[in-house]
């Protein structure tokens, strides 16, 4: 009887490298989410905070998405309107 063995150095160096990358792209995901957080936070501040008259509108149906405080007071319309 012969037993056949093989050799799985390779695979198993393969395996541990590719957990390595999997690793690192899950880090870099999970830092660039936490960045993209933060700046629509500070996008939404500046909004709500600006002394200007301010609206977001898509374009394709000139639907106004959001508005701030000042274009409210400016055309006496509530935020449900």
């Amino acid at each position: 009887f012969a037993k056949i063995m093989r050799d799985e150095t390779q695979e198993l160096e393969q395996q541990r490298a590719l957990k390595r990358a999997h690793d690192e792209l899950e880090h870099r995901v999970t830092e660039r989410t936490e960045a993209l957080r933060r700046s629509e936070e500070r996008f939404q501040k500046a909004f709500n905070l600006s002394p200007a008259p301010t609206v977001i509108v898509r374009l394709s149906d000139k639907r106004y998405l959001d508005v701030n405080d000042s274009f409210l007071l400016l055309t006496g319309y509530s935020r449900g309107e």
